[in-house]
């Protein structure tokens, strides 16, 4: 799952909830306020949504350390606070008025900096006629202007080397490869593979944009349901100075994307019949409605590229009075359908997704049990070991990653043959306490699932929170 924003936005690679470690901005400014630091040791707290908090030593800060979130997360304002010793130095960004702001922080030898980004949270205008069309449905798709996107970024250095990024096996990439290489010269593709090498968020910006957009003949227009799905700059706005729609537009025509879209458009149907079959989102939501009460979805929105392999993400917008969850994932073509069983591979497969969904179920209750959260996980080292779950800085962030791929299980469960469970119950253990480095996963998913099976009449997966939180409070290892 991908650390950023909550939007909810997951990679395999996570960048999670409502902070990011990106320099995406350069501040020419004066400080806002001075922090003298007590020791060697600074605390931040950021309010909005999650409430995680976190140490840092100003020994290691580097010369400017920079921090962005969204302006509003799950409807609450965002702002950070940060303190040493008994000083405490809020910053906000006063109602988007004031969206940059520095801080400096000093030990009297030496200042260093925080350059805070207070990013406008993407928004959708979801229109009597779209809640009509998609209340109660789920759907799968595979975009035109989405696989645009994916396209270009296969073409770039780093997606021809970062198998999470891009899946480079099968006849579809070779057909991309085919087609597209005579165009990886074009100023659209040397911009994207110098900004994207050293920054992952110029791929995920591009790509989840790329949904707010259609073309209309050769022109690329924004469709008027969400002004972007990626926070920051929205490189497919005319606003943007680098990667605007004309240089898009000049790939696609020069490149005659739209003629190889359409050629493979038989090839795009079997993969969306075969993901539909595969991924019962709504089957999906129903239990997760059942188990975690009050928290619904009126639209499912599953978005796809054959090219993607383990760069997924997710968002989720509430709008009108109208609730839609979208998920960015990679399709089913990597599991060997003469080693698993059908059954297998959609409880393999299910993960892709389900993991993305629950935390749209799993982070609002969190966010009623943050001082339990912060206390039973507060010993970092008990819960995490090096691997992608660097990428999840706060107690919170590491918390929900165990509940959700926890829950996961939980739902495979309930509804799938014990060989599927015992399958998954492996890959998911191997996979967490492996090299996303939740090294307690298994021991966390064990004890939620016996108190998920010992639960009272009545009682939900909500209501386990309190005794799986002192239980992981007391627990040794």
């Amino acid at each position: 799952h991908a650390p950023l924003s909550r939007f909810t936005y997951f990679m395999k690679k996570r960048f999670l909830i409502p902070l990011l470690f990106f320099p995406l901005f350069s501040f020419a400014q004066k400080p806002v306020a001075t922090l003298r630091v007590v020791g060697d040791t600074l605390r931040f707290r950021f309010m909005g949504g999650d409430g995680m908090t976190e140490r840092i030593q100003f020994s290691k800060m580097d010369s400017v350390d920079r921090y962005n979130a969204p302006q509003t997360n799950e409807g609450k304002i965002c702002y950070w606070t940060f303190s040493s010793g008994n000083q405490q130095i809020t910053v906000g960004h006063q109602n988007g008025k004031r969206p940059f702001s520095r801080v400096a922080v000093t030990d009297g030898k030496q200042t260093k900096y925080l350059d805070i980004n207070f990013f406008e949270t993407p928004i959708a205008t979801f229109s009597p006629a779209y809640q009509q069309q998609f209340r109660g449905t789920a759907t799968y798709e595979i975009p035109e202007v989405y696989e645009l996107v994916n396209v270009a970024f296969a073409l770039t250095r780093r997606g021809r080397t970062d198998p999470n990024m891009i899946g480079r096996e099968g006849d579809y990439y070779a057909r991309v490869m085919e087609h597209f290489q005579p165009f990886a010269r074009h100023p659209l593709i040397v911009s994207l593979s110098e900004r994207v090498q050293d920054n992952y968020n110029v791929y995920y910006r591009n790509r989840e944009n790329a949904y707010a957009y259609a073309f209309k003949g050769t022109k690329i227009q924004n469709r008027g349901v969400y002004n972007a799905l990626w926070s920051g700059s929205n490189d497919l706005s005319n606003n943007d100075q680098k990667n605007n729609p004309k240089l898009w537009e000049d790939f696609a025509q020069k490149s005659g994307f739209r003629k190889f879209y359409a050629a493979n458009r038989a090839f795009y149907q079997r993969d969306i019949a075969e993901v539909t079959r595969l991924l019962p989102v709504k089957q999906m939501q129903t239990w997760l409605e059942t188990k975690f009460p009050g928290i619904y979805y009126d639209g499912m929105r599953v978005v796809f590229s054959p090219l993607i392999n383990g760069s997924h993400s997710a968002q989720k917008f509430e709008s009108q009075g109208y609730r839609e969850s979208l998920m960015f994932i990679c399709d089913a073509r990597g599991y060997d359908r003469k080693t698993y069983t059908e059954a297998q591979i959609e409880g393999l497969y299910s993960g892709v997704v389900f993991t993305e969904i629950d935390h749209n179920f799993v982070n609002p209750v969190s966010d009623r049990y943050l001082k339990e959260i912060n206390t039973a996980f507060g010993d970092r080292e008990k819960w995490v070991k090096r691997g992608d779950a660097d990428n999840y800085g706060g107690t919170y962030a590491v918390f929900n990653e165990y509940m959700t791929h926890a829950v996961h299980l939980l739902y495979i469960q309930d509804l799938y043959p014990k060989d599927v469970f015992d399958l998954v119950r492996k890959r998911r253990v191997d996979m967490n306490a492996g090299p996303r480095g939740f090294h307690r996963f298994e021991a966390f998913a064990d004890e939620l699932l016996r108190r998920y099976e010992t639960r009272k009449p009545g009682q939900t997966v909500a209501d386990l929170y309190p005794a799986l939180l002192t239980w992981a409070g007391d627990v040794k290892f």
